[in-house]
């Protein structure tokens, strides 16, 4: 049996051309120094393996560098390789092995200065492969899919970019038509609600064609984005993507578009196409284009919005508001401070989690800020709540849970929100006095429900026979209500229990 040398031999003798992508002599080069540090033959000849198919494929391409390959070049390769390997499948695990042999080789050039710098193409091919934190490797595009085709262009021509923004026009279309289906009424309301918050007159005729067509433009970037759908959890243009039929380039603009991040910039350095702005959480650099309706002059400003570092559309839609230096720390400040007080229900969050959760509380507190004289936004809270050890057996109270689950969604709560109802009515089952479940189980739970709809700042007690939805007591309700709320020693707005739309409330009720 020929050795890992001897494959790399044969390789070049059928594939003279190669040599302009890769010498020989630096493929034998590398093999031998992981020979030194101990690697058997038969793991040179797995990195040999994909040493060999991304040279090939950069070569079919007639590109002129390994380090001109593109996400969408490496998930075509995955495809090619799995035809060539049979111990090579398409699932997470391999896929991931298959980048990090990749990897390891591409930065041992990098080091030599055989080419640039790519890590960020790397971190970028592997965040291709995962939408909203699952992993999923794309369908296999055609060789002439028009999207994927422009990440390695330098500069866009006039009608490419005319082509582009076409494409982008009628898909937005059809994700209007989509959303507009009577299914998802109840969504669209509640995202209007979140998205202007519950003092803002929508139907304010004063308002100009303009500023109202700038309105809609910012709310539906919030809603495909941003908004958790009632039933599901998941973010509109997710569900979009998963139920319409789509052609493979608007597939892949649809993927680059779902990892598209909100974040907050501050403003550095104005130019004449561009801006340079700064992470107002972690520091980073970015370059963007001038956003549309900018002030001027735009310092000092923040931006808020989503962008989007993979494939070609760089940002979604990004906000302008006016904000002295001062006040950019007073709105870090603040913000930090609620995802201080996210953590209360969500302790291992992160500040992604954080953003990607609750981007309509950022969004408020950031115009609340900028435009009214406020100092803070938070209610206040002197000792924040910590979370409930709850000390049930797996499957306990699975029919109550059940049931509550059935009345939640009844009231019109989120999914989202029904698991912070049962986690609410777990916690006071935790820390109450008596274990067995009460006779009157009907107060309890309208009392729960009643409870909790109180600490999100909905008035649930005056929905005309409320009380009676279960058959429950006046009195009764209202004795487990106060008995829930001191076992429990909830606050007002108490962040262990409270939903997107109770920490939006809480921003308009200091």
């Amino acid at each position: 049996m020929e050795n890992v040398y001897a494959q790399v031999e044969h390789f070049y003798q059928a594939n003279p051309s190669s040599e302009q992508i890769l010498a020989q002599g630096e493929a034998e080069k590398y093999l031998r120094r992981r020979a030194w540090q101990g690697d058997s033959d038969e793991k040179l000849k797995k990195a040999w393996s994909v040493i060999a198919i991304l040279v090939t494929y950069t070569d079919q391409m007639n590109l002129y560098s390994l380090a001109s390959l593109t996400a969408y070049d490496y998930q075509e390769i995955f495809y090619r390789y799995h035809s060539e390997q049979d111990s090579f499948s398409l699932n997470e695990s391999c896929i991931l092995a298959f980048l990090h042999v990749a990897g390891q080789f591409l930065n041992y050039l990098m080091d030599a200065g055989k080419i640039d710098d790519i890590h960020f193409l790397l971190k970028e091919t592997k965040e291709s492969l995962y939408v909203q934190g699952h992993f999923f490797l794309p369908p296999r595009r055609s060789t002439d899919e028009f999207y994927s085709s422009l990440a390695r262009m330098e500069t866009l021509s006039d009608d490419t970019m005319q082509c582009l923004s076409d494409m982008m026009d009628m898909l937005l279309e059809r994700i209007h038509r989509f959303f507009h289906a009577a299914k998802y009424k109840a969504d669209l309301e509640r995202a209007v609600f979140l998205y202007v918050g519950p003092q803002f007159d929508i139907q304010n005729e004063q308002m100009e064609r303009a500023e109202r067509e700038h309105f809609w433009s910012g709310f539906w970037d919030y809603f495909l984005f941003d908004y958790h759908m009632i039933e599901t959890d998941m973010i509109p243009i997710q569900v979009f993507f998963q139920q319409e039929e789509l052609n493979g380039s608007e597939r892949d603009i649809l993927l680059d578009l779902m990892h598209a991040k909100f974040g907050v910039y501050s403003v550095e350095e104005c130019y004449p196409d561009g801006i340079l702005c700064r992470d107002l959480f972690t520091d980073e650099l970015v370059d963007l284009p001038v956003p549309d309706h900018t002030p001027s002059p735009l310092e000092p400003c923040i931006l808020f919005g989503h962008i989007n570092t993979l494939g070609v559309v760089l940002v979604n839609r990004i906000t302008v508001l006016p904000a002295s230096r001062n006040l950019q720390k007073r709105m870090k400040e603040i913000v930090l401070q609620q995802y201080t007080r996210y953590r209360c229900q969500e302790p291992d969050a992160s500040l992604h989690a954080f953003f990607s959760r609750e981007a309509g509380l950022v969004r408020h507190t950031l115009n609340i800020l900028a435009r009214c004289a406020q100092l803070s936004v938070l209610p206040p809270v002197h000792t924040l709540p910590v979370l409930v050890h709850q000390k049930h057996r797996p499957g306990e109270y699975a029919k109550e849970i059940k049931r509550l689950k059935q009345y939640g969604m009844q009231f019109g709560f989120s999914c989202y929100a029904v698991k912070l109802l049962c986690r609410f009515w777990a916690d006071y089952m935790s820390v109450r006095p008596e274990k067995s479940f009460p006779n009157d189980s009907a107060a309890l739970f309208i009392a729960v429900l009643l409870e909790f709809a109180k600490l999100n700042g909905m008035d649930l007690e005056n929905v005309p026979g409320i009380s009676d939805f279960l058959g429950a007591e006046v009195a009764d309700v209202r004795g487990y209500m106060m008995e829930v709320e001191d076992l429990l020693h909830c606050v007002p707005y108490d962040p262990r229990y409270l939903t997107e739309d109770g920490f939006i409330r809480s921003l308009y009720m200091m």
